[in-house]
């Protein structure tokens, strides 16, 4: 078994998705959880050949905290894959073979939040094919997970978010163009905020995606 502690500095450093997840900072709102699933997938999507099991992705990400699900725990696995998920069930049952099957199985998992599954199964799937995810998965999910989950929890002082502050994090949020970050620094530098946490978030050339845990406290989303 994996020691459960992590220090931040092995956070911030790791390559590692399975290991980081395995220390239990990935977890927070149905929200949250929604957009790391959609921002992970997005790493297979493109190589399902199932229109259907694509567009769960597609409408999780403009509808994240909403989807259905059971109210009491689920008596099937199907039910994890109500309504716009179901097409992504029925794909992932025909058991097609290939790259697109392979695609569609980690995607099964990550729409199950079964992370533990679907970051082994990346790695194994495709290391015979270098390229054809455009990005190093290890890379990639690592990055993501540290962009959406904070190592711990921080708060905000509203009076360094101005109205323009936070209007330039709408956009942000909306459009996914995250270029603008390392302005976000500098203004709530002048607004007096020396977290440096929070600084160094903006600053770092990394990706970033919706769900942004810098970007979610200042527009105020959970």
């Amino acid at each position: 078994m994996r020691d459960p502690t992590i220090t931040e500095s092995e956070w911030l450093a790791s390559n590692d998705p399975e290991e980081m997840y395995d220390r239990g900072i990935v977890r927070g709102s149905r929200r949250r959880m929604d957009l790391f699933c959609v921002a992970c997938a997005r790493l297979v999507c493109h190589l399902m050949d199932d229109e259907g099991a694509r567009h769960a992705f597609e409408w999780l990400e403009t509808n994240p905290g909403r989807r259905e699900t059971p109210t009491e725990p689920a008596g099937h696995v199907r039910d994890l894959f109500r309504g716009v998920a179901r097409a992504l069930y029925e794909a992932h049952h025909r058991r097609k073979g290939g790259v697109s099957g392979a695609a569609t199985h980690i995607a099964y998992d990550f729409w199950a939040d079964w992370y533990e599954y679907a970051f082994p199964n990346v790695r194994e799937y495709f290391a015979e094919m270098p390229g054809i995810l455009r990005e190093d998965p290890l890379i990639y999910l690592s990055t993501v997970m540290r962009d959406i989950f904070p190592f711990r929890t921080v708060s905000i002082n509203p009076a360094w978010v101005t109205s323009d502050l936070r209007a330039l994090c709408v956009g942000m949020y909306d459009s996914q163009n995250f270029a603008a970050m390392p302005t976000v620094a500098h203004a709530l530098t002048e607004a007096g905020c020396a977290n440096q946490a929070i600084l160094a978030h903006c600053r770092t050339t990394s990706r970033h995606v919706r769900g942004c845990w810098v970007v979610d406290l200042l527009i105020g989303k959970e």
